[in-house]
């Protein structure tokens, strides 16, 4: 993976975070988020001392509430601090910081992953399956960010606000491409 310059990338992130506009007289629809995807909170008592102590370099990526790509890689039979196996997602999703940098998505197109608590799961919906997720975040992730609690340092952002926020969406397949 190429590392773009950081002014770039910073200009680059904001740029995919300004939510599209449409033609006027463009009919939208407003589904919300748990409409158009099953969404499954990251493992409880996946916490970073696990991590560390059973860190895997062949081992599946650990999301959590970091916008960053993923530092560490476990073993998908590793268990939490409670006994329990870590629960292992399947790509295409999207995962989405609850807590941290709030609001940050990013899209898992293939493979396997886990995500500790401060992480959430969006996997679309039969009738969302053919939904671009990098459209869905260019749509929602500036909107979601700004409804975190807290914009300084360690924001929060609620279950069940990402569950009803609303979505425009546009009804006819042509536009959506």
């Amino acid at each position: 993976t190429t590392k773009l310059p950081q002014q770039f990338a910073s200009e680059l992130d904001e740029l995919m975070s300004s939510p599209l506009s449409y033609k006027k007289g463009t009919r939208l629809s407003k589904p919300s988020v748990r409409e158009m995807f099953d969404i499954d909170k990251g493992n409880q008592g996946l916490t970073e001392e696990m991590i560390y102590q059973n860190f895997d370099p062949n081992g599946i990526p650990v999301y959590g509430g970091g916008a960053s790509e993923p530092r560490f890689r476990i073993s998908k039979e590793m268990k939490t601090k409670y006994g329990a196996v870590v629960t292992v997602f399947h790509g295409p999703a999207i995962v989405i910081s609850m807590d941290g940098s709030s609001g940050a998505m990013r899209v898992i197109e293939s493979g396997e992953f886990c995500s500790n608590h401060h992480g959430s799961i969006l996997r679309p919906k039969p009738d969302f399956k053919a939904t671009n997720l990098y459209w869905f975040i260019q749509q929602t992730e500036a909107y979601l960010k700004s409804l975190s609690s807290n914009q300084q340092g360690s924001a929060t952002l609620t279950k069940p606000m990402l569950k009803t926020f609303k979505v425009e969406f546009p009804a006819s397949e042509e536009i959506q491409n």
